[in-house]
């Protein structure tokens, strides 16, 4: 049985919705070997900043600090 959020969505592997409402995506992190997470107020935010991530995992760009921060606009 899938996972949903409040509304009813599937969440995906790593994906879960907070009490807050907060969603929140957890990974390892390659380099350094530690779980990390990303924040947004919205799923289709997090799924961009999980793309995001991806692709700066796949180039090797270090992710640190900069992923971390909760950002809302």
């Amino acid at each position: 049985m899938a996972r949903k959020d409040s509304r009813g969505r599937n969440l995906r592997t790593g994906e879960r919705q907070r009490e807050n409402g907060l969603y929140e995506y957890r990974y390892i992190d390659p380099v350094t070997g530690k779980r990390d997470s990303v924040y947004h107020e919205d799923l289709a935010g997090l799924r961009e900043m999980e793309k995001d991530l991806q692709r700066k995992l796949d180039d090797g760009i270090q992710t640190g600090a900069e992923t971390s921060i909760i950002r809302f606009n």
